[in-house]
């Protein structure tokens, strides 16, 4: 997807991935994950987690050390008054991002709850559709149900966005009922929330005005997670320095190996083992049967 003022390179290359990405996963070149967007925050998470990262709950931050003499962030400290060193710190504060970034684009965001999905169907979907604005990257809209688990069986959500338009939400609602005609009326929203966010991801830098201290952005108006990928690679290039592989492939249960772990037990059974092997050829020159039981008996082991 792109504006309507993208260049025809960037056009093609987006026609060229919408392409490529039918037949992947089935007709549609669209994934949308299983009770929603926040589903994929969890999932790193838990990686994270599996791999030694820890999480302080209900753990409010009451401010940051700071080294004077060179203007670097040297740790936080918690509202109990405990404190903590750490070597880089990575933070999102909405208020603190507002204040260094000159990107001033508002995200118009409204979220409705109905009863009736606008595209009747006969098994669950996810509906994307894209109407025309003022601005140069329209209106996007994205219902959502009970199929992909973000809401109650015969009930759906409506997600509507759009950046820096002069359009208010009921224009945008009057535009969408115009479309479905008697499909979908008003008397199917049940409940509509409307708020307007701060894009900060078309900020020059992530760092802020202290070293060490490294702010993270929000989401923009697209419907991918291209540039929050692109925006994460660049932080953690910025905090490895290319020592590390940035989304390296997470490896498989048993390849795991957890520091500390005591391999004792392990060593002493490939000594057994090596042991009955050495037993079930000695036995063979004697007894035949008697050897080939030992051999079974090896392999289960």
């Amino acid at each position: 997807m792109v504006d309507y003022n993208a260049s025809t390179k960037e056009g093609i290359i987006k026609a060229k991935r919408y392409l490529d990405s039918i037949g992947r996963y089935g007709n549609s070149p669209f994934l949308y994950p299983l009770y929603g967007n926040g589903e994929m925050c969890q999932c790193f998470c838990r990686l994270c987690a599996v791999f030694g990262g820890f999480y302080f709950l209900r753990f409010p931050l009451a401010g940051f050390t700071i080294d004077l003499s060179n203007n670097q962030c040297t740790g936080i400290v918690s509202t109990t008054g405990e404190r903590f060193r750490a070597k880089d710190m990575v933070i999102c504060n909405n208020s603190f991002l507002e204040s260094i970034s000159s990107n001033k684009n508002v995200i118009h965001r409204t979220v409705l709850f109905t009863n009736k999905s606008i595209k009747s169907s006969e098994k669950e979907e996810v509906t994307y559709l894209r109407l025309s604005a003022q601005n140069k990257t329209g209106i996007h809209i994205i219902e959502v149900g009970f199929g992909p688990g973000c809401a109650p069986d015969g009930f759906f959500l409506l997600y509507i966005f759009q950046e820096n338009s002069s359009e208010n939400t009921d224009e945008i609602i009057e535009q969408l009922l115009r479309l479905t005609g008697d499909n979908f009326t008003r008397d199917n929203i049940l409940g509509q929330l409307t708020f307007d966010q701060v894009d900060t991801m078309s900020t020059s830098s992530s760092s802020s005005t202290l070293s060490k201290l490294i702010v993270t952005h929000g989401p923009d108006g697209s419907i991918d997670h291209d540039s929050a990928v692109e925006a994460a690679r660049n932080l953690f290039y910025e905090i490895y320095s290319n020592r590390e592989e940035f989304l390296a492939r997470a490896p498989d249960p048993e390849d795991i190996i957890i520091e500390g772990t005591d391999n004792t037990d392990e060593t002493n059974n490939t000594d057994e083992t090596n042991n009955t092997d050495e037993t079930s050829t000695t036995n063979t020159a004697t007894d035949d049967t008697l050897a080939t039981k030992t051999n079974t008996d090896t392999e289960a082991l």
